[in-house]
């Protein structure tokens, strides 16, 4: 076993809860996990990291059990591997998203779109207008910066009939961020949000994708 799947396996038995249901919720995710790593152990990245790169991810591995096992424990009912999977992938896309194009404060926002006098209630009152999405994080509500058209300093016109589109398909706001940010069929593969400077294409795409009947 690589010696950083092992070094997980261990931080995980060491941080399962004592009392059920939460020791049962996290004994399966602790699986599931593992399952994960152990199918990537064959991957160049864990063949070749180094060292200190698996102590990283060790430690890394124990803090977020930590915060895992604390949130699972004041859980009710059970909550399923495939859920919390599907919540990691979610949160995976967010941090992505943030590191491809920024998730903006209301702040930033203003400054990004060239706002004469930047503050924080313009990114609000775009977003109660119908022309800017928003999703929620930690830290409160960001916007992601793919809306802003860089070169001309401007919230992109293509916005507001996303979201249109989007709400009238029953589709939250991080819905509609999440579509952007992945390749889809209505494009031949391509993301939709690589394809905003086309926005009548975008458009037709949204509106197949979010009323498609099953």
């Amino acid at each position: 076993m690589d010696e950083t799947i092992f070094a997980a396996a261990l931080v995980l038995d060491a941080r399962l809860p004592t009392t059920e249901p939460a020791r049962s919720q996290m004994s399966a995710l602790r699986d599931s996990l593992l399952a994960s790593l152990v199918g990537q152990s064959s991957g160049a990245i864990l063949r070749h990291r180094s060292v200190d790169g698996q102590v990283a991810a060790a430690v890394n591995m124990e803090r977020s059990v930590a915060v895992l096992g604390r949130a699972l424990a004041e859980v009710e009912t059970p909550v399923s591997p495939q859920l919390a999977r599907s919540m990691q992938s979610t949160e995976n896309v967010w941090r992505d998203m943030e590191a491809e194009f920024g998730l903006l404060s209301s702040l930033e926002v203003s400054q990004s779109a060239g706002s004469k006098s930047p503050n924080r209630s313009y990114a609000s009152e775009q977003r109660a207008r119908g022309k800017l999405l928003a999703i929620r994080r930690p830290g409160g509500l960001r916007y992601p910066g793919f809306q802003i058209d860089s070169r001309e300093h401007a919230i992109r016109p293509v916005m507001k009939e996303l979201i249109e589109v989007a709400a009238t398909a029953d589709n939250s706001e991080a819905d509609l961020a999440l579509w952007l940010y992945s390749p889809t069929g209505y494009l031949d593969g391509a993301r939709p949000v690589d394809q905003l400077d086309s926005p009548e294409t975008v458009v037709e795409a949204a509106r197949q994708s979010f009323n498609v009947e099953w």
